[in-house]
């Protein structure tokens, strides 16, 4: 609200009391003054004015507001100090602002005659005009400027009243030179001035519809038509059938003669760039210009079907599946929220794109944080170092939050029995916190003097905690490890379905055997010098287990060039709890195979979950797995595979029976293998358990 309208609202308030308020800014302070000035205890405003009269008075620079504040407590200052003080007040006041009036409105009529007399006492009258030099047209929009000091604006011409004594007048105007005259006046004086200024640099005018439109000139941003419609715009505007309002101006200046690249940018619309030639300084107004809506569109999906929330950035557009979402061209975060899970992924969008995206969930930690720090504190930070997982949802849970977890995190994690969770402490940690993993760290001491960070892993799909301990001395290894369960584990292997051997003394490998499922199976045969791979010689046969383009594997065989695509296979991830954290991998394993993309991806994943399962000896959990899977292959990891660990989880089980017809039932697939499709037959190994009478 301007000062002015509330120092008029306040004028007229009614039952206005003194009481003190705690005020700490100018304007508080100034309304406070006002208030106490209008009412029956006025003489007590006087300290109040004073104090903001002294304080202004005193800066260098004041805002609009703080100059409107002090020339109208000088004003209350010289009403309250009526008649000894007033010309005291009203001659600091005249010097601050030399135009100032006052009013019989305002003020009794004998004050007013006594700031009047005084002001004709100091003040000279100022005429002055300003010119274009080189046309001699009135100039619209000048600033006069006083020994620096701005006085007032002018068009074409103005009167101003000035400080009598000698003076330095300065005319501005942006892309014109200043004008500069020295004047010496008397009290009561009318001069004559005009001031003639040379254009510098030219401006350009644009206008655009939509308004509040970027503009970039040689790629640097130089503003946004947010200003309203020039009057000498409106008849274009309304040719192209555009309203007033859907149109916005700017003006750049300081411009050189030269050509410059325009380029106008809005989102949700095409930017439009124009090359504008500068041949003299001066005004030129720019044909409006009109942008396109450009928009795109946002499919969102997910390989299973689940419901989960969708929201692009923070707005919410709907319920998966989201089909045809309209969007305007630009960065984005997707981000889905799932029962189970969250999805997050940077976008951009172009225009006229629609994308596809296939939504599937992170895992979720819920990170307890560091029990303590009584024992000095780690390398590194644990809470930085887990919250800077990729590929996991970390949630940062307050263990000491009974609201949430309504026992102690750390007792159940690190005091657990032979490393088993017991029923009452996976009910308590679960029962709020609906996580894919928990983890927790603490710091001990061994060995008296070496100490160690305890970081304990436990997922509900398994009843096995896992405690892993890193020494100060070597805290790398807790680094790699949590990079290792950021990635990607590997859970797909390219397949040729060539066997060969190398050979001593020739290049390349011979091929000892091609499988008739083999991508390369009519191309290929017993005999045959395979030299190259993609391009690059081929050194030994474990190159072909690992093409470096399995999309499109390049053999050349004989002298000849041969291409075709690999067959992805299932892969088991190795069981190393030094590299791997199982219960991690556990986690990231449930929800690869329910919401990656991939099919074979979601049954490799499956597979290895049973796999780790069985491991960690949550054999029934396992066996559920294994015996609802089919795997419908020919080669490598399939449903002989899933047979052969079938009659693992039997014998861990004590069923001897069970897993005899498991192991049995492995005979029957020849091109079963285990590891991945060049692994050893699963057959030999079910032969080997069958003539095990121990088990």
């Amino acid at each position: 609200m301007p000062i002015l309208m509330l120092f008029f609202m306040l004028a007229f308030q009614e039952e206005i009391t003194s009481e003190t308020l705690e005020t700490n800014t100018v304007q508080d302070r100034f309304q406070q003054a006002v208030k106490i000035y209008n009412s029956v205890q006025r003489d007590q405003s006087r300290e109040l004015f004073e104090g903001l009269a002294n304080e202004l008075e005193s800066r260098e620079e004041l805002s609009e507001d703080e100059r409107v504040i002090l020339t109208e407590s000088f004003k209350f200052l010289g009403v309250l100090s009526f008649p000894d003080g007033t010309r005291d007040y009203f001659e600091r006041l005249i010097r601050f602002d030399s135009a100032y009036e006052v009013s019989p409105n305002d003020l009794p009529p004998k004050i007013v005659t006594v700031f009047d007399a005084l002001k004709k006492s100091m003040v000279a009258t100022l005429e002055i005009k300003a010119t274009d030099a080189a046309t001699f047209a009135p100039l619209t929009d000048v600033t006069l400027w006083v020994d620096g000091n701005y006085v007032g604006k002018l068009s074409g011409e103005g009167v101003f009243d000035i400080l009598a004594g000698t003076h330095q007048v300065e005319l501005r105007k942006i892309n014109y030179s200043t004008y500069e005259s020295p004047v010496e006046v008397s009290p009561g004086d009318k001069i004559q001035l005009e001031g003639s200024l040379a254009r510098t640099a030219a401006e350009l005018v644009f206008t655009t519809s939509p308004p509040e439109v970027d503009v970039f000139i040689n790629d640097q941003p130089v503003g946004s038509t947010n200003q309203p419609l020039r009057f000498d715009y409106r008849a274009e505007i309304r040719k192209l059938g555009v309203a007033e309002e859907d149109a916005g101006s700017t003006q750049i200046h300081g411009l050189e003669l030269g050509t410059y690249t325009v380029r106008f940018e809005k989102p949700c619309y095409k930017s439009a760039v124009f090359s504008i030639p500068v041949e003299e300084l001066k005004e030129t107004l720019i044909k409006p210009i009109r942008l396109e809506p450009s928009e795109a569109y946002l499919n969102v999906t997910t390989p299973k079907q689940a419901t989960g929330i969708v929201f692009l950035d923070q707005t919410r557009i709907g319920i998966l599946p989201v089909s045809s979402y309209k969007v305007c061209p630009g960065d984005y975060t997707l981000r889905v929220k799932f029962s189970d899970g969250e999805f997050v992924k940077r976008l951009t969008i172009g225009d006229g794109e629609t994308r596809d995206i296939s939504a599937e969930p992170l895992p979720s930690i819920a990170w307890f944080g560091l029990m303590s720090r009584d024992e000095g504190d780690p390398p590194q930070d644990p809470d930085e170092m887990i919250k800077s997982l990729k590929s996991w949802n970390v949630i940062d849970v307050d263990p000491y939050d009974a609201n949430r977890v309504p026992v102690n995190p750390f007792a159940i994690l690190f005091n657990a029995e032979n490393d088993t969770i017991s029923d009452e402490g996976r009910a308590a940690l679960t029962r709020h916190l609906r996580m894919d993993l928990y983890a927790a760290a603490r710091v001990v001491r061994k060995k008296v003097v070496i100490r160690h960070l305890e970081v304990a892993f436990w997922t509900p799909l398994s009843d096995k905690i896992r405690v892993v301990s890193f020494d100060f001395r070597a805290f790398d290894r807790i680094r790699q490890l949590l990079a290792n369960m950021d990635g990607m584990p590997p859970l797909t292997q390219p397949w040729l379905g060539i066997q060969a051997g190398k050979m001593e003394g020739v290049p390349g490998c011979r091929v000892l055997a091609v499988s008739p499922a083999s991508p390369f199976a009519d191309k290929v045969g017993r005999g045959d010098i395979i030299t190259r791979i993609n391009g690059v010689p081929l050194r030994n046969p474990g190159e072909l287990e690992r093409p470096s383009s399995p999309d499109r594997v390049t053999l050349e065989v004989n002298g000849t060039t041969l291409s075709a695509a690999a067959i992805g296979t299932i892969a088991e991830v190795p069981f190393d709890p030094e590299t791997y954290c199982p219960q991690a991998l556990l986690a990231m394993f449930e929800k690869l195979s329910k919401y990656n993309p991939d099919p074979l991806v979601r049954q490799s994943a499956l597979f290895n979950q049973a796999r780790y399962q069985l491991f960690l000896g949550d054999y029934k959990e396992a066996f559920d797995i294994f015996s609802t899977m089919t795997l419908s292959m020919n080669y490598g990891v399939n449903q002989g595979t899933l047979f052969y660990y079938q009659g693992l989880c039997f014998q861990r089980l004590k069923l001897a029976t069970e897993a005899t017809s498991a192991f049995t039932q492995v005979l029957s697939f020849k091109n079963a293998t285990l590891f991945n499709a060049y692994g050893p037959q699963a057959a030999f190994w079910a032969e080997n358990e069958l003539k095990n009478t121990n088990f």
